[in-house]
This record gives structure tokens, C-alpha cells and sequence, in this order.
């Protein structure tokens, strides 16, 4: 058999153009070439975008880490280079990020790299030199020359090592306006690697540091974690399981009084769900996992989780060398289940009785008060009750405090009297009717929150039960009419709850 017949080299113009659409989207390619930072120990991280010329854009990373010999320079612009890793501390996973990340953002990729006590090294690829040789060859590999010195000198200054990347002839750059994007970036920095910045590495896009941006909201002191626990997961074949602990945080964030107080602060259903943390860095944000127990439901809305694994079980969880995604095996979502499914029905039942308790007083009654008080005059209405003897001057009546409003023939607020409960209560201070609905009872549910933003249903229904708490009040002064109109009122509220249910 010929020679060349043995030679499986892959044809490098087909190649090329393959790697360039594996999917990386610009900001998941940078975080790539960010992990890189990272395993070489940087504490300060600089990611810039600048326009050059009128069509082209410069992407540029540098970082103050150990900088690379020549020999892993060699290695780390290789296609799947061979460079030492860790996977129970490394970002990094199959030696391909570096390359394939800057292939996805353009067509040029330099690399000035500096190790401690060593020269300035330079790594130049162009896939527009390797598709007209259509070989896997360098444009330039070697001693730093004067432009990139430069280059150098004016990202880091006179720091004894680190590392620049820069990639041009960037068209694979989709982003037409770069202080917008920086702005993205910032959030995608911040959250990405939020576990980082908490430990003091400092990371700047533009001129602007990056600030911690939590989707479990544990930074501002307002949140408290459900539960936040250690597990053992096991996996591998049969004959050669291993077990690795993940730690798995469950947070519900803080509830600021109502669905759409809620929605405005940034909650939505779609961010709900757990970010899985690869050795502290995320890779998968608001992700159900397969589990039974969690779903796109709205009782989920504040519900968030963080997962913290390590690279040892990156095959178990379906992570893929671009970090983007994770898809678990079916004994690794068994097992999530087991250990934590009981935990997420336990916070469906709270966030559901929560949102159930604000929601039923996100109405406004308002309407309702000035409709019957416009009308007062011509209601049939209990006679006033003798005013109460004054208070206390450091105990008020709410009502009569400065800059308040006197109350009119009615006010409608809400209680919580149990599902059994009457539909509502009423009692009589002075001239006014207080009126509290039951919001247990399905009446209310089914009538009132689910006609809240009908202003005519809730003023009807409003002026229903007021006319029957006036009737009933009027007839409060005959002990035996009183414990009819109870036993009334009883049945009424029992027919209701079975019809309504």
C-alpha cells in the first residue's frame, strides 16, 4: 500500500471553516479564552473591544498570570494541545478552547506572552495563511517583535509575566456597537464568574471593573439560602464507579409584595431553575435538569439553585468542550432527584402559599370606597356607633393620625380566616364599615383576584357585600337575629367554596 494512503491528515480548508460554526456565541467565546486567565493564576483580567478602521474589530484579553515558555505556547495555539490540566481546579478541559473560541470571534489570533524570568514570546495564526497553504501552519511563532512589544507594554506595562491575546479580521464578531456589548459583557463577567470576583480576582472590561452580578441575589444581604448541602454523586460504569461530592445550594429569592412588584425586580420564570458551576466558573444557566420535581411552572418563579461540581464528572454531566450546556445521565438525574427532590416540593408549597398570600392584596379597593361613599347618603346603613373613648397618645387610632384621611361609610381590606372560613367579616367603628374579604376562601380567588383589573366586577362585587354587611350590622342588635344571620352567612360561604372549588 502506497504511503500517502496511511496519511489521514484532514483536509485544513474544510476544517477550518467546520470549527468557525460550532455554535460559540461572542460572550461564551471570550469566557474561554477568560478560563485560560484563569488556570495561569492571573488576578487581574482586562477585556477590551476596539473598533479598527471603519469594518473591523480588535478583541483583545490580556492578564497579569504566569505567561507560557515557549513549549506551552507551542502547545496551547495547537489544536487540542497537550498542556498539563487538573480537572478538580481547571477551566480548561480538552485543550481546544483557546483556539476554537478565537476562531468563532476572527480570522487572526496573536498571542504575546511573557513567563516569569523569560522573554517575550509570540504566536501569530491566520486562517487565511493556513487555507492558502491549506496546511495547519503558523504566520509567525518566535520572539516578540517591536509591535507586539508594544502591544504588550501598553495592556500590562512592565509586569514581570502575563499574557495578551488579540483577535482581529473579526468576522465572526456580531456586534455592531461596542459600548453596548461591554455592557452585556460586564453582566456575563460578573455572573460567570461571580465565585471569583467573591475571592478577589478583579476583572475589567473597558475601563470598567466588574461588579458581582448574583441570579441567586445572596450579595445584598437580603437572602438567606434554603438549604445549601453537601452531596455524594456516583458514577461510571459498572466495576469502576467512583463518587464526587457536588455542592448544592437552594435559595428562594426575596418577595417584594406582589407578582408584579416581583416582575419588575427582574424575576421571570425563564431565569428560574439551578447554574451549574464547573470548578466555581458557570457553564449552564437556569437549567431544569431533567429532575421530576422542578418545572417551568410559575410557583417556581422565585426559585433559584446553584450546582458545584467538579471536572472529574464532566462526562456524567454532559458538559461539552465549549462549556455552554450540561445534559446529566439518567442515574445522575436519579440521583439529584433522590437527594433533593423532597426539598423542591417543600419550596413549591412556600412560594406557592406566599404568592397566594401577596397576591390577594394586590387589589385596589380604592374605586369601590368612593363608589359607595358617593352614595352614602341614600344607603340603608347601621346608625353610627358611639365613638370609643380616646387612646392613648402614643397609641392612636390609625385612622385619626396626622395626614390621614377619616375613613368614609366603608373600608375594605383583606384577612386570612382558612379555606372554612366565611367569605368575609364586618364590623362597624363610629360611621364606617370595615370590610375584610376572606382571601382563603375560592370566592374570593375565583371572583375578586381573578377580576382585578375589571373595575366594574370589583365594584359590583364590592358594593354586593357591603350591602350584605350593612344588613347584617343593622341586625347585630338582637342577640337571636344575630346567630341566624351567622348560621346564614355559614352555609352561604360553605355552598360557595364547593360550587367555586
Amino acid at each position: 500500500m502506497a504511503k500517502n494512503k496511511l496519511d489521514n491528515t484532514p483536509n485544513a480548508r474544510k476544517l477550518l471553516d467546520s470549527l468557525r460554526y460550532l455554535g460559540y456565541d461572542n460572550l461564551y467565546a471570550i469566557s474561554d479564552l477568560v478560563d485560560n486567565s484563569l488556570d495561569a493564576e492571573a488576578q487581574h483580567i482586562h477585556i477590551a473591544t476596539k473598533r479598527q478602521a471603519t469594518t473591523d474589530f480588535i478583541i483583545q484579553i490580556a492578564d497579569n498570570g504566569l505567561g507560557m515558555t515557549e513549549d506551552v505556547l507551542d502547545q496551547a495555539s495547537r489544536l487540542g494541545s497537550e498542556t498539563p490540566r487538573n480537572t478538580a481546579i481547571d477551566l480548561g478541559r480538552f485543550g481546544m478552547g483557546l483556539v476554537t473560541a478565537s476562531l468563532s470571534l476572527g480570522r487572526r489570533l496573536t498571542i504575546i506572552t511573557r513567563p516569569r524570568k523569560g522573554e517575550l514570546l509570540v504566536n501569530v495564526t491566520d486562517i487565511d495563511h493556513m487555507i492558502e497553504a491549506n496546511q495547519f501552519i503558523r504566520e509567525y511563532f518566535g520572539p516578540a517583535r517591536e509591535a507586539e512589544k508594544k502591544i504588550f507594554a501598553e495592556a500590562l506595562g512592565d509586569a514581570p509575566s502575563g499574557t495578551v491575546i488579540q483577535i482581529s479580521k473579526s468576522d465572526g464578531f456580531k456586534r455592531k456597537y461596542t459600548k453596548a456589548f461591554e455592557k452585556e459583557l460586564t453582566q456575563h463577567v460578573g455572573q460567570v464568574y461571580r465565585m471569583f470576583i467573591r475571592s478577589g480576582r478583579e476583572f475589567y472590561v473597558g475601563e470598567q471593573k466588574v461588579p458581582i452580578n448574583d441570579p441567586l441575589w445572596l450579595d445584598d444581604g437580603k437572602n438567606e439560602p434554603y438549604s445549601d448541602e453537601t452531596y455524594e454523586l456516583e458514577f461510571g460504569p459498572e466495576g469502576e464507579k467512583q463518587t464526587e461530592s457536588a455542592r448544592i445550594r437552594l435559595v428562594m429569592l426575596p418577595d417584594h409584595g406582589s407578582t408584579q412588584l416581583n416582575k419588575k425586580h427582574g424575576y421571570n420564570i425563564q431565569k428560574s431553575g439551578f447554574y451549574v458551576l464547573r470548578n466555581n466558573r458557570e457553564i449552564a444557566a437556569a437549567r431544569l435538569l431533567g429532575l421530576n420535581s422542578l418545572s417551568r411552572h410559575p410557583d417556581f418563579i422565585r426559585f433559584r439553585g446553584e450546582i458545584f461540581i467538579s471536572g472529574r464528572v464532566d462526562e456524567a454531566m454532559g458538559i461539552e468542550f465549549t462549556k455552554r450546556d450540561v445534559k446529566p445521565t439518567q442515574s445522575i438525574r436519579d440521583q439529584l432527584d433522590a437527594a433533593i427532590g423532597g426539598d423542591l416540593v417543600s419550596i413549591r408549597k412556600q412560594l406557592k402559599k406566599r404568592a397566594a398570600v401577596a397576591e390577594s392584596y394586590d387589589v385596589d379597593y380604592a374605586a369601590s370606597e368612593r363608589l359607595i361613599d358617593s352614595k352614602s347618603a341614600l344607603l340603608i346603613k347601621p346608625l353610627p356607633q358611639p365613638e370609643a373613648e380616646p387612646e392613648p397618645e402614643t397609641q392612636k387610632p390609625e385612622a385619626k393620625e396626622a395626614g390621614k384621611p377619616v375613613p368614609g361609610a366603608v373600608q375594605f381590606n383583606v384577612g386570612h380566616f382558612e379555606r372554612e372560613g366565611p367569605i368575609y367579616a364586618a364590623e362597624q367603628r363610629g360611621r364606617t364599615i370595615y370590610i375584610e374579604w376572606n382571601a382563603d376562601h375560592p370566592f374570593y380567588q375565583r371572583v375578586i383576584l381573578a377580576n382585578r383589573e375589571n373595575r366594574d366586577v370589583i365594584n359590583a362585587v364590592n358594593a354586593m357585600v357591603f350591602s350584605m354587611a350593612a344588613a347584617e350590622l343593622r341586625l347585630f342588635t338582637d342577640e337571636d337575629v344575630q346567630e341566624l344571620f351567622e348560621s346564614w352567612k355559614t352555609d352561604l360561604s360553605s355552598n360557595l367554596r364547593i360550587l367555586l372549588s
